[in-house]
């Protein structure tokens, strides 16, 4: 939590000291999103929190700010806003087919791998309506009936609306074509399922305050490829008749769970009741063929390196 308010208050006082320079409060919120953006791991669950706010609060709301700002009758009174969108559309769609065509003849792609590049780049959205949005609200003069002039006018932002529907819907259709083409046509599989089932990740757990550290970390080394393949292990001595361990062992388990799940990620849970903890990782690893183990090291245990 704590760092997510950090990255917030990186971007709005990002937006704030652009605002004081004279830039548009909208590019400084940019600027120190990429900024922040390459230490953020992708796979983290600050990652996850932050594409969750951003997808169901943020954009929703910058969306609807700028619909309200958008006159629908002149789609219907004004032949400019159609003109207009037209033109967009055909530069739009042309230019990211011209950049895709020329990829494919450069890196010798074939025409699905081409299309997939025209559907994933065609769409115009967020930036395109950001930058018309900043023109818009820049007035340069007034007319002579004292009206204000703006550097786009609204037929600019009307058509752009135009041209990211259309351009939105055609990407969608195309990237959705040419990536389910690439996926039938695909026969090597082999790397694929070897990595899958090869890289096993076992992370024995035994400390609530180290888990969700040992996990994220699982979480960063695992293959990107590997969708099942991360196990949680809590083992508990089954000499023992308390039955607070095992109580302690699958609220553990339940948490290392939870951390898997905030960044979309899968995780095993394995409860193992064994004479002690060596034996029953050493069980497990046998079991399971665990490639890759993640083990915490204790607070008060030493760490040295033969020589």
């Amino acid at each position: 939590m704590a760092q997510y308010i950090f990255v917030l208050v990186m971007v709005f006082l990002g937006a704030v000291l652009a605002e004081l320079a004279g830039i548009e409060a909208i590019i400084g919120a940019f600027l120190s999103g990429l900024a922040l953006n390459r230490l953020i791991p992708h796979t983290s669950p600050l990652m996850n929190r932050i594409e969750f706010v951003g997808n169901a609060i943020f954009i929703p709301f910058f969306l609807i700010g700028v619909g309200m700002l958008i006159d629908y009758k002149a789609f219907f009174k004004d032949i400019e806003t159609i003109k207009v969108g037209a033109m967009m559309i055909v530069v739009a769609t042309l230019s990211k087919f011209l950049a895709a065509f020329a990829t494919q003849k450069v890196f010798k792609f074939s025409v699905d791998e081409r299309n997939l590049i025209f559907g994933l780049s065609n769409a115009q959205a967020a930036a395109t309506l950001a930058a018309v949005l900043v023109g818009f609200n820049i007035i340069v003069g007034t007319d002579e009936a004292g009206n204000p002039v703006r550097l786009l006018n609204e037929s600019i932002l009307n058509g752009t609306i135009l041209m990211i529907l259309v351009t939105c819907t055609i990407a969608s259709f195309v990237a959705q074509k040419g990536a389910r083409n690439i996926a039938l046509q695909e026969v090597d599989t082999e790397d694929s399922e070897t990595v899958e089932d090869k890289e096993r990740i076992l992370i024995p757990v035994s400390n609530q305050e180290t888990t969700e550290e040992l996990v994220n970390l699982g979480l960063l080394i695992k293959s990107k490829k590997n969708t099942s393949g991360l196990y949680a292990l809590s083992v508990v001595n089954n000499n023992d008749e308390n039955d607070l361990p095992i109580k302690n062992a699958r609220k553990i388990l339940e948490q290392a769970v939870m951390t898997a799940a905030a960044s979309d990620n899968k995780l095993k849970e394995l409860l193992r009741y064994d004479l002690n903890i060596v034996n029953g990782i050493n069980s497990v690893v046998k079991e399971h063929a665990i490639t890759d183990l993640i083990l915490g090291l204790h607070v008060k245990k030493e760490f040295q390196i033969p020589f």
